[in-house]
């Protein structure tokens, strides 16, 4: 089989323009394909990396289900770290201005209440008001792409709208996070954002995580194994 490489391997390989200041979204739970941090892959490389945004859980992953988190200085790179669940969901225009574009990458686990889909959302938001690129960088859906498996209700939006579900998707939605963004530029922005996804490679939509062939690395402290996820995606 060959191997699966992420969006970050993709983008490292491919991008071309070095000089541009970049913002990213990201945690401690997204490698590359040679397990370097994504952070510390794009140092390495000679990209300019400016500030950091963390979500829910802090970029170490540690933070407890629905605990604010402060802004911080990342030890690995010495670099600033906004966090976006704290007294901002989104970043403020003024945190965009001096940034030639926004990188992100997080994981997902392809349930509609998991909150860095959300994240996605508000930094979409955020990126289209201020005019900033955003690239998405992205990573296989652990509960596989197989559409015929998507199930649970429709978020209904003008009665249940939060955030840990803001826009009309089912529980499971099989897709990847960088298929979300593009679902949503589609649907939310007209096309008006200006997004491009970097996608994975060598995966195939009826994978499951078991069949990757990869390291399970905690996407969240509730999901510490892909036996946990099951359970979070079937709780009874």
């Amino acid at each position: 089989m060959a191997r699966i490489t992420f969006g970050i391997d993709h983008f490292l390989q491919t991008a071309q323009d070095k000089s541009k200041r970049w913002g990213l979204v990201t945690n401690d739970a997204v490698f590359t394909h040679d397990f370097i941090p994504v952070r510390q892959a794009l140092l390495d490389n000679g990209f300019q990396l400016v500030r950091l945004f963390s979500p829910e859980h802090g970029l170490q992953v540690v933070g407890a289900d629905g605990a604010q988190m402060a802004h911080q200085t990342d030890a690995l790179t010495g670099l600033p770290v906004f966090s976006l669940y704290g007294d901002n969901l989104r970043p403020p225009a003024e945190v965009l201005q001096d940034l030639d574009g926004i990188l992100f990458d997080l994981p997902d686990v392809g349930v509609r209440f998991y909150t860095y889909i959300w994240t996605l959302s508000y930094v979409m938001e955020a990126c289209h008001a201020a005019r900033v690129p955003l690239i998405v960088l992205d990573r296989p859906n652990p509960l596989s792409g197989k559409l015929a498996l998507a199930e649970g209700p429709m978020l209904d939006e003008t009665q249940a709208a939060s955030f840990i579900g803001r826009w009309r998707i089912p529980i499971r939605h099989s897709l990847t996070i960088g298929e979300l963004a593009l679902f949503w530029q589609q649907e939310r922005f007209n096309e008006a954002l200006d997004l491009k996804v970097y996608t994975v490679q060598n995966w195939k939509r009826e994978q499951f995580f078991q069949d990757l062939g990869l390291p399970f690395v905690p996407s969240s402290p509730a999901i510490s194994s892909m036996e946990t996820l099951l359970f979070f995606l079937y709780p009874k």
